[in-house]
Order: structure tokens, then C-alpha cells, then sequence
């Protein structure tokens, strides 16, 4: 039996910077308020950083990953990351299924930051079912039980 792997791209994060091309400051931000400066990239970074924590959580991955790791099933499915320096387009139909989401830019004395992310909203061709259930097994001669120390008086359950 063959069997073929498919993969779905669920998120697509996409990070860029700007870099800034003024003439003279550029690169130093400027002197006269730097302690301004700095006290607002520090704030606009805090709520990015913050707005990026919340979304993550209510995109489908996140629950995915989630429902993953508290089920004892085995999954016929798994997420796995890619970074990569360039985008791979989509298909005409994966982008129309896509949703965007961009972060507000932030502002620095050398360029912006952009942060958006591509994301589907629901996934119906993942069987959720499990492939193979998990049963609660007992290990008989697990480190401590009676059978391993013989000598170790254990007490009996009311």
C-alpha cells in the first residue's frame, strides 16, 4: 500500500522590514529624542508582541496543536513549521480559502517592522478521527509496584 502524503498550509507568517532611506539620520535615529524615541518603539513593540500572543491563540493551528497534545490518540495527521527567506505563492483556490490579517507596522529609528499572517479559518479536509485508539494500559512491573520489590509494604485502598 502506497501512501501519499499531502500537505495544507494552515498559516503563512510573512515578517518584513523596511529599512529607512532618509537621507542624513539614517541608521541614527535622532539625538534631541532618543529617550522619546526608544520609550515609543518600547510601547508599539509591547502591544505588537501582544496582539501577535492573542492571535496566535485564536487561529486554527494553535487549536490544532492543542487538540494534538491533550488527546491519547494517535492522529492520521501532524503540524510541522517551514521558515523559508522567500514566499511560495498559492494556488488560485488556497488564496481565495486564505484570510489576511495584518499587524500595524512599527516604527524604528533604522526602518518599519511589518508582521501579517495568511491563515485559513476552518479546516474541513482533516479527519480528526483517530486512526488508532490508545488504551490505558498497566505496566506490571513498573519501578515500586509489588511485583518489582516484594519486601515494600504498600498500603491497601480503603
Amino acid at each position: 500500500m502506497i501512501e501519499t502524503k499531502s500537505e495544507r498550509i494552515i498559516e503563512r507568517w510573512i515578517v518584513q522590514y523596511e529599512s529607512q532611506k532618509s537621507g542624513k539620520d539614517s541608521g541614527r535615529g535622532n539625538k534631541s529624542n532618543g529617550g522619546n524615541s526608544s520609550h515609543s518603539l518600547y510601547k508599539k513593540s509591547i502591544i505588537l508582541l501582544r496582539s501577535l500572543y492573542m492571535i496566535v491563540r485564536i487561529l486554527l493551528a494553535y487549536k490544532l496543536y492543542r487538540y494534538l497534545n491533550s488527546s491519547a490518540q494517535i492522529h492520521n495527521f501532524s503540524l510541522a513549521h517551514k521558515v523559508s527567506s522567500f514566499v511560495e505563492p498559492f494556488t488560485h483556490r488556497e488564496e481565495k480559502e486564505m484570510h489576511h490579517f495584518g499587524f500595524t507596522p512599527v516604527e524604528t529609528s533604522y526602518g518599519r517592522i511589518f508582521l501579517s499572517v495568511l491563515y485559513c479559518p476552518t479546516l474541513s479536509d482533516v479527519n480528526s478521527e483517530p486512526s488508532t485508539p490508545m488504551s490505558p494500559r498497566f505496566i506490571p512491573d513498573y519501578v515500586g509496584s509489588p511485583t518489582t520489590n516484594p519486601l515494600k509494604r504498600f498500603p491497601s485502598p480503603p
